[in-house]
């Protein structure tokens, strides 16, 4: 099943939504941090894809990590890049259409992408992947019961796993987490 890439329609609607509503989560997710926690791998190159307004990268880049943020919206990397300055992180921006544009090649030590769902993407992260890099990937299944994301952009059951060829898969859960039903997995390149 694939997925739809943004159009440029979504992205307009979520640089709207920026400009308009700000931020609406500011704290990374419970899950990100659990998977770090687990990980326990020294800092290195990461790259957070359609991070919006970059909690993600700025905990990160908290860290010791060097940080790349990567999304269509220059209205969330602008506020992700004056966080990072009030807050005395550093972070990288980069405006991109990640529909019709490739990711930065890397490569990366850690991949982050967090309710975001581009099935082609995912499967060429073994390319992007430092060797023994990781990804942490969550995505709402189709049993969430919020009405958004659209059917479209959640994963079946069982689907995640498939996702990811050429990684091996260090946990993945389907279940309840911070309100939603995700799966969240942390997947691993070989050395």
């Amino acid at each position: 099943m694939a997925s739809p890439p943004a159009t440029n329609d979504e992205l307009e609607r979520w640089e709207r939504r920026y400009r308009t509503e700000g931020r609406r989560v500011t704290e990374p997710s419970a899950f990100v941090i659990e998977a770090m926690g687990a990980l326990a791998v020294k800092p290195g190159e990461a790259l957070d894809v359609a991070g919006g307004t970059g909690r993600h990268a700025l905990w990160l880049a908290g860290r010791g990590w060097t940080v790349t943020l990567v999304d269509g919206s220059a209205t969330a990397l602008a506020m992700a890049s004056a966080d990072a300055a009030a807050a005395g992180v550093d972070i990288i921006t980069a405006q991109l259409d990640l529909a019709t544009e490739p990711l930065p090649p890397g490569p990366w030590h850690l991949v982050l992408i967090h309710h975001y769902l581009h099935r082609a993407l995912l499967a060429g992260m073994d390319t992007v992947l430092a060797p023994a890099g990781h990804l942490i990937f969550a995505q709402p299944t189709v049993v969430d019961p919020h009405p958004r994301p659209g059917p479209a952009h959640r994963v079946a059951i069982g689907e995640t796993a498939t996702l990811v060829p050429g990684l091996e898969i260090v946990s993945l859960v389907e279940g309840e987490t911070e309100g939603r039903h995700e799966a969240m997995l942390v997947a691993r390149k070989p050395v």
